[in-house]
């Protein structure tokens, strides 16, 4: 009869030099290639299902559309800041990416603040942000943009509300 492989014949094949070069390979792909492929999958869902969050009072919809933003982005925007941390231009193009307007050179913080209104931010040029901020795009009743003009500076655990405009 067929005699089942050894044990360490089975070692052999699994370490094989091929075989440890494909696995790495992939722990390195879900490590780095992944969280972009998630990020740009995220903008394809939010403008396709999703929609822009806009302004004024909130229907039904609106809390659907944040429930569902809070669930596919994360706290680190799919796992891309974590990647990024500061870079203020890769960061720059992911929140552009889901419908913020980014001006250039912003100091983004090495938390990332909360957010999920995407649409409702619009930052200036050379804005600094400490960490651990949020950022409010609306209430439980109604949404507002939240402005932070060029210049302007958010310190650490700072929660910017629905309509503020910062110089």
């Amino acid at each position: 009869g067929v005699h089942p492989p050894r044990w360490d014949d089975r070692v052999m094949w699994l370490t094989s030099p091929w075989r440890v070069r494909v696995i790495l390979l992939c722990v390195f792909v879900r490590a780095t290639v992944s969280p972009f492929v998630r990020l740009l999958a995220v903008a394809l869902v939010k403008r396709a299902v999703i929609g822009r969050f806009k302004e004024g009072p909130k229907g039904e919809w609106a809390h659907l559309q944040y429930w569902l933003m809070k669930r596919l982005v994360g706290n680190d925007l799919c796992g891309v800041h974590t990647l990024l941390g500061r870079h203020w231009g890769g960061v720059t193009v992911a929140l552009r990416l889901l419908g913020a307007k980014c001006g250039a050179r912003v100091f983004w913080p090495g938390v990332l603040f909360n957010l999920v209104e995407f649409d409702l931010l619009t930052v200036g040029d050379d804005v600094v942000f400490g960490s651990r901020s949020t950022i409010l795009g609306g209430d439980a009743t109604d949404a507002a943009p939240v402005t932070l003009a060029a210049g302007a500076m958010v310190a650490d655990r700072c929660v910017l509300l629905p309509g503020l405009t910062a110089g």
